[in-house]
């Protein structure tokens, strides 16, 4: 399509410079081609000039329409000036003592995963387009909320992939058949419609996203308390428009401490400052209620902030506000010095009150994150959605934290016993919940959700240090997905990861596409493809640009969290 587009632009451009030619000549003869009267002449220049004007329209509308096609990536590179500014965007490298290693493709097992990604999407094109998840095994759709969350999560990934084609049909899809209306979780369409759109409106700068992006952050708005600024982790979106909350008072700490680097992203992209100033309000009050300690109860009381019991964990109710600490700092260029206050007293707390050791077999150690219960004691259970952790720890190693060695080997350690765990089931996969009570882990949920934040500490890790392990392992865990996931129409979630032959779950979550085949895809990337030092991924791995030094200073008044 780019070739022949290509070569209909270029046939355009001769004709229209013939036609030019031949305008000017008749205008620069006119008192020495006496054969031709004056109507004449007059008549050809007005007839020429009109098609070279035709002809330069439609020039410039096939150059229109390539830059709507083409990904971001491939625009760039086949248009150098824009290739220069995009080199010069904002960068957090210098918060690190050492720059990033410059990291070469792996082209071959690139390819693979861009192949596996476009069998998942064209089987949900095939079977539940416009619906949130694909069921692979029904072939059918399912909606949790009000559909096309697989598409809106899957906008950023098409990019990246240079599937210019495919993001042409979502694009559409988004344009005409969008809507939002009934229940929703804040947190989900914040992480997944939100991210998503804003990540590629920074991609594309097709205003398209940044306006549903802001629709959706929009309507949310009402659902804020004025006492704390938190919200209730459901909600229902009226067919007039309206916001009503949903469930209970409480609300989760992941819900609430994860809006703020979209929020922010979205005040700085529109110049509406209500978006960072929710956003913020909630940090400001959870930071003042808790001013001397690094962990905070995974619920807490909507409208007081008072906590719903004292459980403390970086799960699943938690796991996401803890990321977010030192995102923040390095989206906002190192300027919010008190998000990395903050994180350096969490990451204190998780050493002191939930990491764990305990020898394994092989006389190393598994080295995880527990949680603490309602009496205080310690539960030794951890789920995978923990082991975004090694990734959290890894990029918080930045030069102001006075401990960062120390960090990158802790990192390092912790994506070790993930290594150990997924190996140690007959899948090579890593169970939903694992409890290390017993010399050898066990499982306690033994499912695979084809998750991905295991695969997102392993990127994260190997774009730190170069390490080949890294991607041996990120494509070691791609190989078993392939073999043990991969059904005649999707993916699907393995229920037990100990058993062989498998049974599946009936469902391809749309975080397969959005993040478990991005990181991958990332992995075997090189370095300067979504560099670490121009973007910061929310929780739902959507790229959002570093803010310049301009861009922070503009926002450090409204956010004014110190």
């Amino acid at each position: 399509m780019l070739n022949r587009r290509h070569n209909d632009k270029f046939g355009i451009q001769k004709v229209y410079r013939n036609s030019i030619g031949i305008s000017i000549k008749f205008m620069m003869n006119y008192q020495t081609r006496k054969r031709f009267n004056r109507e004449k002449l007059i008549y050809s220049f007005i007839m020429n000039t009109l098609i070279a004007t035709t002809l330069f329209t439609l020039y410039a509308l096939h150059r229109f329409k390539d830059h709507q096609k083409m990904s971001f990536l491939s625009y760039i590179e086949e248009n150098p000036n824009l290739q220069k500014t995009y080199e010069n965007y904002a960068s957090c490298s210098k918060l690190y003592s050492n720059p990033f290693p410059k990291l070469k493709e792996d082209k071959k097992r690139k390819m693979e995963i861009k192949n596996a990604f476009l069998f998942a999407w064209n089987n949900y094109k095939k079977y539940s387009w416009g619906h949130d998840f694909l069921q692979p095994i029904s072939r059918k759709g399912k909606n949790v909320f009000s559909g096309g969350l697989s598409i809106s999560d899957s906008l950023d990934t098409l990019l990246i992939m240079g599937l210019e084609d495919e993001f042409q049909i979502a694009r559409e899809w988004i344009e005409k058949d969008f809507k939002f209306v009934g229940n929703f979780s804040v947190f989900e369409i914040i992480i997944r419609h939100v991210g998503g759109f804003l990540s590629t409106y920074q991609m594309t700068g097709d205003k398209l996203f940044l306006n549903r992006a802001y629709q959706i952050a929009e309507r949310i708005l009402p659902l804020f308390t004025k006492k704390t600024g938190f919200f209730r982790t459901f909600g229902y979106f009226t067919e007039d428009g309206k916001s009503i909350p949903q469930g209970r008072v409480e609300c989760l700490l992941s819900d609430i401490g994860s809006i703020q680097l979209e929020f922010y992203t979205l005040s700085l992209l529109t110049g509406d400052q209500r978006f960072a100033k929710k956003a913020a309000k909630i940090h400001k009050y959870l930071f003042h209620l808790y001013p001397n300690d690094g962990l905070y109860p995974e619920r807490v009381n909507t409208e007081s902030g008072r906590p719903h019991g004292f459980i403390y964990s970086v799960d699943s109710m938690s796991d996401s506000f803890y990321e977010y600490l030192i995102k923040l700092y390095l989206m906002t260029s190192g300027t919010q010095t008190k998000y990395l206050e903050k994180y350096l007293l969490t990451t204190e707390s998780i050493e002191k009150r939930l990491l764990q050791r305990k020898p394994a077999p092989d006389g190393s150690n598994y080295t995880y994150l527990a949680r603490i219960g309602r009496n205080g004691k310690i539960l030794h259970l951890m789920s995978h959605l923990v082991t975004f952790a090694g990734g959290m720890i890894a990029i918080g190693t930045v030069k102001n934290n006075p401990r960062s060695v120390e960090h990158l080997n802790l990192a390092a350690e912790l994506v070790e016993t993930y290594m150990k765990l997924y190996r140690n089931c007959s899948t090579g996969f890593m169970p939903e919940i694992v409890n290390f009570y017993n010399i050898i882990p066990n499982g306690t949920d033994w499912k695979y959700q084809l998750r991905p934040e295991t695969i997102e500490s392993i990127f994260y890790m190997y774009r730190l240090t170069g390490l080949q392990k890294y991607r041996d392992f990120g494509y070691e865990i791609f190989q078993n997905i392939e073999k043990y996931c991969k059904l005649q129409n999707g993916y699907a979630t393995i229920k037990h990861v100990n058993k062989i032959p498998i049974e599946h779950i009936d469902i391809q979550d749309s975080y397969f596409l959005a993040e478990t085949l991005k990181y991958l895809y990332l992995l075997f990337s090189s370095s300067d493809v979504i560099p670490l030092s121009q973007y910061v991924f929310n929780t739902e791995a959507h790229p959002l640009r570093v803010w310049t030094e301009e861009q922070a200073k503009k926002m450090m008044k409204i956010i004014n969290i110190q």
